[in-house]
């Protein structure tokens, strides 16, 4: 197959995808490398300079690993929204980290103890 049609017919493909489906294959790594880019999205959401931004990417992430085990990646981007200057942005980061975090995760818990230490 000419490798130029597939990848016009792999982007035709991502493109009929869903926001939110694009995401989860791309933060469970299933995209190809050339297809990456709805990682990058989240990423990108993560340090937009809207707060709206922010809190769609924790959104996303929470969506698409929704009944598993979050990665490590996962769960350093949701701490450090811990920290965020909008209070609805540290909420729903807290929020997605208990529905994600296994019980007893150190990650979760060291960040979760500062933000009750700092109030």
């Amino acid at each position: 197959m000419n490798p130029e049609y597939q990848s016009a017919r792999d982007e035709e493909v991502m493109r009929g995808m869903s926001p939110n489906r694009r995401a989860s294959l791309g933060l469970r790594g299933k995209i190809p490398t050339r297809h990456r880019s709805a990682e990058t999205y989240v990423d990108l959401g993560l340090k937009h300079k809207n707060w709206l931004g922010r809190w769609r990417a924790i959104q996303v992430i929470t969506q698409t690993q929704a009944g598993t085990r979050a990665d490590p990646k996962s769960i350093r981007d949701l701490t450090d929204r811990l920290s965020d200057d909008v209070a609805e942005v540290r909420f729903s980061a807290l929020e997605a980290l208990v529905e994600l975090c296994p019980r007893g995760n150190s990650m979760a818990t060291e960040a979760v103890e500062k933000l009750l230490k700092d109030g």
